[in-house]
């Protein structure tokens, strides 16, 4: 069996196209299978603008943004109790957490009651 690799033909007994190929279906299956899970869906993002929003129309306001942060960096801790060795996404939660952080200290700085509030709905700890 031959293989194609980047235009260039590896022979079917060569150990290396064979390695190439198992890599190459493993991590599709993988990738795709975790595609899936990752991103917010729609509905669930919903439910937490519609829990977290000020006004009717609301989608940014802190809360909202914090809210949503907080959601993803809690799948992004339990995915990284799975997969200790991913660092991309392991660099992805401290940007987050830092995100996040950020919005509560404005949070704080312009309106005290409005961060507390935040704070207790969503349990962080501060």
């Amino acid at each position: 069996m031959d293989l194609v690799y980047q235009n260039i033909l590896i022979p079917g007994n060569h150990r290396l196209g064979l390695a190439i190929h198992r890599r190459q279906s493993w991590s599709v299956a993988f990738i795709s299978e975790e595609v899936k899970s990752v991103a917010l869906s729609t509905e669930k993002k919903q439910e937490i603008i519609k829990a977290y929003q000020v006004h009717e129309n609301d989608t940014g306001s802190p809360e909202v943004q914090i809210a949503i942060l907080t959601d993803r960096i809690n799948y992004l801790n339990e995915h990284l109790k799975a997969n200790k060795k991913d660092h991309h996404s392991r660099r992805g939660l401290l940007k987050m957490v830092g995100q996040r952080r950020s919005l509560l200290d404005y949070l704080k700085k312009s309106d005290f009651d409005r961060y507390r509030n935040i704070v207790t709905r969503l349990g962080l700890r501060r």
